[in-house]
């Protein structure tokens, strides 16, 4: 394959239990959604973001 999966629902089950900081520094998944962090968006199983919010 050779690219990485926009989501991946094995880390989303991996960060269910987990509490993200509350730190902000917002990452732009590539579903389009601006998420508060980089736990965040992997706790919702976003693989692939980019740092700052979505434009």
């Amino acid at each position: 394959m050779g690219h990485l999966l926009c989501f991946d629902p094995i880390v989303k089950g991996e960060y269910r239990s987990g509490a993200c900081e509350r730190n902000i520094a917002p990452v732009c998944g590539c579903n389009g959604i601006t998420y508060g962090n980089t736990c965040e968006a992997r706790r919702a199983g976003i693989m692939k973001y980019t740092h700052g919010e979505c434009k």
